[in-house]
């Protein structure tokens, strides 16, 4: 997993916009498991209608007839471009994480061009700290480790996900913290990641509340800066 230098970046660009850049550029490059996308409008439809079966009845109940249903298309129909419930639940998981991560990282860092380097990683940190704390969210996360455990095509679409996790995770830091390099960069980047889901345990809104852990999100996104910013 390559990350992009500081001798590779353009000087006059603000952090920001390097950031929307690099996504665009993210997605539209292809990991070795990524799967092919085949256009046209039922393609999305039955990746929509799948999410939102999957969220609804789980692993154990999703059926490609009843996403057929949701999406109101016709079974053969979804058969054409999905020939396995594997493949469709494969490429149902990269198009939710993928599409819905992005779209909220590109309007974040939008929303951000003028702030430091730093700043745009620790505003990262809180959103995904905090997003991690809503009840559905946190549902979802369990469901797909739940999920990846027992099924093939899940574990590729798991992979593929927290591989561009921590491609982006490492590029912000390398940015936030030169000092930082190599291995390091991709060590520091999973250590992060896996601080930010674990923090789904005691932060999820379902879960009975504790009034020592009040500020466990703030402390959280401190604590990952300090990691953060440490040159070792």
């Amino acid at each position: 997993m390559k990350v992009e230098t500081l001798e590779s970046r353009t000087s006059d660009q603000l952090p920001g916009e390097m950031a929307v850049q690099w996504l665009l550029a993210d997605l539209r490059a292809r990991l070795p498991s990524s799967p092919r996308r085949k256009p046209g409008s039922n393609y999305d439809k039955i990746l929509v209608a799948a999410r939102d079966t999957l969220k609804d009845v789980g692993y154990a109940s999703f059926a490609l007839r009843e996403v057929a249903s949701r999406a109101q298309v016709h079974l053969k129909t979804l058969q054409y471009h999905f020939k396995t419930k594997g493949s469709l639940i494969e490429e149902t998981l990269n198009y939710s994480l993928t599409r819905h991560y992005y779209d909220s990282y590109i309007s974040l860092f939008n929303s951000l061009q003028t702030s430091s380097h730093e700043e745009l990683i620790e505003e990262t940190v809180r959103f995904l700290v905090f997003d991690g704390a809503q009840g559905g969210t946190s549902s979802f996360f369990f469901d797909l480790w739940a999920m990846a455990m027992r099924d093939e095509d899940a574990k590729l679409a798991v992979d593929h996900f927290y591989s561009r996790y921590r491609r982006l995770m490492a590029w912000l830091i390398s940015n936030a913290n030169p000092k930082i390099g190599g291995q390091a960069v991709e060590l520091r980047a999973a250590l992060i990641i896996a601080q930010i889901e674990g923090l789904m345990l005691f932060l999820n809104q379902d879960m009975p509340k504790h009034a020592e852990l009040s500020n466990l999100a703030d402390e959280a996104v401190r604590e990952i800066m300090r990691c953060i910013r440490s040159p070792k």
